[in-house]
């Protein structure tokens, strides 16, 4: 049997990455971020996800790993969600913390199956 999915919209806050390059957006679109907008608000490093998961925690921690198998030396620092179906503390497998936030450093959403692009 299927499980359904649905599309997850969240925020990985990162770092080690000081500014956009095409390396960063090719590294990011190879890993499996296709469905992610990069951008950099106050020189952080942010990467907003549109991602198709059975759960929010699936969505959040496969993106997590596809961010850190880019190879680029970015590190996911905090997950930000504007709106939340479930309370945070379900999300126990997270490795960094995730807040209920105002998106702070969202700026326009993507579409999925289109390569990430860069914002200011």
């Amino acid at each position: 049997m299927n499980k359904k999915t649905m599309v997850y919209n969240f925020t990985l806050i990162l770092s080690g990455l000081s500014e956009p390059t095409e390396n960063i957006d090719g590294a990011l679109y190879e890993a499996g971020c296709s469905d992610a907008l990069l951008g950099f608000r106050n020189r952080t490093p942010y990467l907003e996800f549109d991602r198709n998961a059975s759960s929010l925690e699936s969505a959040i921690l496969s993106s997590i790993r596809d961010v850190e198998s880019a190879d680029i030396g970015a590190k996911v620092e905090q997950v930000e969600i504007e709106e939340l179906s479930a309370p945070l503390d379900v999300l126990t497998k997270i490795p960094v913390p995730v807040i209920k936030n105002e998106r702070a450093f969202s700026s326009k959403k993507t579409s999925a199956k289109k390569k990430p692009h860069f914002v200011s």
